[in-house]
């Protein structure tokens, strides 16, 4: 169930919330300079199950577990930039968008059926596993994968793969 909350308690929740070492570790080199009482926030406990499209339901978004979508996961939103949202699990989907000057963290692995398109200005994609896609559309921005990468085809650069990844 979704519950809304302030940023500063989302900020505490995340804080106290079970994550790996790896995720602590990465999460804090990111600035997120959003005027953070304009903004709203939502967590969700527990697995999540999502039958056709996910959108983020606020401007900073956390799931305390699994997130498993049909369809696509759509993280543009109506303002100028792009949000924060989070999974301290495992996400698994058919595609999956971000946004510009977007903050995406998974502490966990991302599985995708089809394509990841991280093409945006000044975003942040991290995910603390591996990452499989099928397509994978990126420019100008800084993606990090923790355990490596399987990727079919691959448009675009990427900032930052760990060991492991692999690319055609």
């Amino acid at each position: 169930m979704w519950r809304a909350v302030t940023v500063d308690e989302f900020d505490a929740i995340l804080a106290d919330a079970a994550s790996a070492a790896a995720f602590r570790d990465e999460f804090p080199r990111y600035d997120f300079p959003h005027d953070r009482r304009t903004v709203d926030a939502a967590v969700h406990d527990g697995p999540l199950v999502v039958d056709g499209g996910f959108r983020a339901p606020a401007f900073y978004t956390l799931v305390i577990g699994d997130l498993r979508v049909n369809g696509l996961i759509d993280l543009r939103t109506d303002w100028e930039t792009g949000g924060l949202f989070v999974v301290l699990g495992n996400v698994r989907a058919k595609d999956f968008l971000s946004d510009y000057d977007a903050g995406v963290f998974i502490d966990g692995d991302l599985d995708l059926s089809g394509t990841l398109v991280n093409a945006y200005s000044d975003s942040a994609f991290s995910v603390i596993g591996s990452l499989t896609a099928r397509l994978h559309i990126g420019n100008d921005m800084t993606v990090t994968v923790g355990a490596g990468a399987i990727v079919d085809y691959a448009i675009g650069h990427r900032a930052a793969l760990e060991a492991g990844d692999h690319f055609p």
